[in-house]
């Protein structure tokens, strides 16, 4: 796929809410790698329309979608009575997360929840947590074993850990606060599947999506043992 077409994905990704789905969307093509695929509590149609149905930009969604949603999760665990701000925050993301992808159970299930939590509901948010928590849970277990088969049918070349070349542009990309840079370097990062250091790739495809650039800088810092001073490059705001 061309490379500016998969790096809209994560501007996408950037957008708080989802774009609207017509009523009619076209059938999963069957060259599609979704082809004849069922993933519990996602709309795998309509989910793919919304992304013009390219069958990389979803994926890049799903991963995406576990990727984030898994620490929020933890988060949400044992909420407090006087967390409810925050955590209206929490399921406020969560359920536009859910719906960009059309996962509308856990979305309207989110959507009640942050209602409440706003409301200060106290005793609905804590009825009802650990039930969108077990939805969501199953949700992303569901998306690990569709993308497990989706992995099998395209044969996606195996390499040992992220090229240390790439790494090094995405750090450079992140200093610079250059977006389209940042996007361009991390999908050519995300464009092989890894031995080792899966959870780094995850990392940063979740701090990618969320902007959190400075923080990709200190992590590839110390992960490759140099700063973008050192490879040859400035940090933005730096002279």
């Amino acid at each position: 796929m061309e490379g500016g077409k998969k790096q809209s994905v994560y501007m996408e990704l950037r957008q708080e809410d989802a774009m609207p789905i017509e009523d009619e969307v076209p059938a999963v093509r069957k060259e599609s790698v979704f082809a004849d695929e069922y993933c519990g509590g996602i709309n795998i149609q309509k989910g793919l329309a919304r992304f013009g149905n390219d069958d990389e930009s979803y994926i890049q969604v799903l991963r995406s979608f576990n990727d984030n949603t898994k620490p929020l999760l933890a988060q949400m665990r044992g909420v407090a009575e006087e967390k409810l701000n925050d955590y209206a925050i929490i399921v406020h993301g969560i359920k536009g997360s859910v719906r960009g992808m059309c996962a509308e159970t856990v979305g309207n299930k989110a959507e009640a929840l942050e209602h409440a939590s706003k409301a200060g509901d106290w005793k609905l948010v804590k009825a009802n947590n650990d039930d969108l928590i077990k939805l969501a849970e199953k949700l992303i277990s569901d998306i690990d074993a569709l993308l497990g088969r989706i992995r099998a049918k395209a044969n996606i070349t195996k390499k040992d850990k992220p090229d240390t070349e790439e790494l090094k542009k995405l750090m450079k990309a992140c200093a610079d606060y250059d977006m389209d840079a940042v996007d361009e370097a991390m999908t050519e990062v995300d464009g092989y599947e890894y031995e080792n250091d899966i959870d780094l790739v995850a990392w940063l495809r979740a701090n990618v999506v969320q902007t959190n650039f400075s923080e990709i800088v200190e992590r590839l810092t110390e992960y490759l043992g140099y700063s973008p001073v050192t490879c040859g490059h400035s940090i933005a705001g730096e002279g």
